[in-house]
């Protein structure tokens, strides 16, 4: 399925997806996740895909790691609100912080605009 997420084949994934591959397979032992995966590389059509099939929009914790991938934060530093808005619909949880002990409204906020906007709209 990476394969097929690296190339931005939405019919390969789509067809993996249909012949049972699990959308929540961790491909590093870093925890890199499908949905990380096209997150980072901005693959809208794939990460909506990806979680109508069951992916898990939070992230996955590993174990003996210190670091874990998280989609929502991929997303927003990868400036793309679309796929943010996408991940916090269905269930991205917002009180993650980063390696930087940011908290995801920190971040939000500071980028103003529809970020604030997104922000708002899923606060109340």
């Amino acid at each position: 399925m990476y394969v097929a997420i690296e190339n931005k084949h939405v019919p390969i994934t789509n067809f993996l997806i249909l012949r049972g591959t699990d959308v929540n397979k961790i491909y590093t032992e870093e925890g890199l996740t499908p949905i990380v995966l096209a997150t980072n590389l901005n693959q809208i059509v794939i990460v909506e895909l990806l979680i109508k099939n069951g992916a898990n929009v939070n992230p996955i914790d590993v174990e003996d790691s210190d670091y874990t991938y998280v989609p929502l934060l991929s997303a927003i530093n990868n400036n793309n609100i679309t796929i943010s808005e996408l991940l916090i619909e269905n269930g991205a949880k917002t009180d993650i912080k980063n390696n930087k002990g940011e908290t995801i409204e920190t971040l939000l906020s500071s980028k103003g605009g529809n970020w604030k906007k997104l922000l708002s709209k899923y606060k109340k």
